[in-house]
C-alpha cells in the first residue's frame, strides 16, 4: 500500500512459505504462532488488498511441475491475469500548510477514530478495527493533528512540527 503513494498499484498480497495446519509436528508449533501473528499485522497492514497464501511445500520450487502446484495454490480457479483489487488504498497531497492523508477504510463505520503516531508509524484504531500505516519520508518531522472520516475514507492532516528553541 505504502507503493500506492508513488503511483504503483497493489492487487495482491502473496504470503509465501506459510506452514499449513496439517503439519503438526510440534517443532513447528512456534513458528505457525509466528506465523499466525504476522499474518494479522499483514492484514492490518495493506486491508483491503485481498491476501493469497502460499504454503510450504514440501520441496523446492523447481521445474514446471512445482510451478504449476504454486499456480494452483495462488490462483485456484481464478484468472491470474486479473485485477484482484481496483482503486488506491493510499493518497497524500500537499495542500497550503499541511499534508492529507487518505486511506481507503471500506466497510468501516464512522466512529471514535483514535490516531496515535510514533515515529514513522501511525496506528489506527476505528471501533474494533486496527491498522498500522508506515509513513512516507514525505511526512517525516509532520504530526497528524486532525481526522475526519467521510466517503469511506478516513482523511488525516499532517502539520509540520514545530522544534521548540
Amino acid at each position: 500500500t505504502y507503493l500506492n503513494l508513488y503511483g504503483y498499484l497493489t492487487d495482491l498480497i502473496i504470503c509465501n512459505r506459510v506452514i499449513p495446519d496439517k503439519v503438526d509436528d510440534r517443532y513447528f508449533d512456534y513458528w505457525k504462532e509466528s506465523q499466525s501473528r504476522y499474518y494479522e499485522v499483514i492484514k492490518e497492514c495493506f486491508a483491503p488488498v485481498p491476501i493469497s497464501i502460499i504454503p510450504l511445500l514440501d520441496r523446492e520450487v523447481v521445474g514446471i511441475p512445482m510451478l504449476e502446484v504454486i499456480a494452483d495454490a495462488l490462483y485456484r480457479e481464478d484468472d491470474p491475469t486479473r485485477l484482484f483489487f481496483h482503486g488506491e488504498v493510499q493518497d497524500l497531497h500537499k495542500e497550503d500548510d499541511h499534508y492529507t492523508l487518505s486511506l481507503a477504510l471500506p466497510f468501516i463505520e464512522k466512529g471514535d477514530i483514535s490516531l496515535m503516531q510514533s515515529g514513522d508509524e501511525l496506528i489506527i484504531r476505528v471501533g474494533n478495527f486496527k491498522r498500522n500505516i508506515i509513513l512516507p519520508h514525505t511526512l517525516v518531522g509532520f504530526t497528524a493533528t486532525e481526522a475526519r472520516f467521510d466517503e469511506s475514507k478516513l482523511r488525516i492532516q499532517f502539520h509540520q512540527r514545530h522544534e521548540r528553541r
